[in-house]
């Protein structure tokens, strides 16, 4: 999704796109943000419709949502006619949620365990394949060892404002991102980590 939106003329989002032809979409959690997309002209969410009435109660000491992702999907599929299939938006408020210091810690996870790693755009500025395979694989260990999935990994999307904060990609320019990205995805599917690319 784009980080600043407004609408264009012809220009279409997934969402809907899919609804017309027959989908029934929706989301959880985070949707497009940040921003204003009423400014641009949307009447919901570039997402999709959204699901987040359904709340839990997160543990103790932490920032985790209240918004319950499983049970909101659970209320989405139950609105979707038997007939269509569908397109589900799972955004997760955590990786945004501030940080509380030693919360993984006193969550049984020691820091030892962790690797510390540096950002995609790092690694596209060193141009090294070798470097995004490895960071593919690593990270795919890591993540098995704690019985985590991955579905929207690496983030494959070209940032032309990098003063907005979100530096996340390994290049800005389109080749150099799609090389590394590939190397990335090949080194999380080596891992002996059963991967899943959409």
């Amino acid at each position: 999704m784009l980080q600043a939106i407004e609408r264009r003329v012809g220009a279409q989002l997934i969402p809907d796109i899919l609804e017309e032809n027959g989908y029934f979409a929706g989301f959880t959690g985070k949707g497009w943000g940040p921003g204003n997309f009423e400014r641009g002209g949307y009447t919901r969410n570039p997402a999709g419709d959204m699901y987040n009435d359904v709340k839990l109660v997160p543990p103790k000491n932490t920032k985790i949502s209240a918004v319950d992702y499983y049970g909101n999907f659970e209320k989405f599929l139950e609105k979707r006619p038997k007939d269509k299939p569908f397109w589900f938006w799972y955004g997760a408020h955590e990786p945004h949620r501030p940080y509380v210091f030693g919360e993984g810690v006193r969550a049984g996870k020691p820091v030892s365990d962790l690797s510390s790693m540096c950002s995609g755009l790092i690694i596209g500025a060193a141009n090294d394949e070798e470097l995004s395979f490895s960071l593919g694989k690593q990270l795919a260990l890591e993540n098995s060892s704690f019985g985590s999935n991955w579905i929207w990994a690496p983030m494959v999307d070209l940032v032309h404002r990098f003063h907005a904060g979100i530096v996340r990609p390994f290049s800005n320019e389109k080749d150099t991102l799609v090389k590394h990205a590939k190397a990335y995805i090949n080194g999380r599917q080596c891992s002996c980590w059963n991967a899943i690319i959409w």
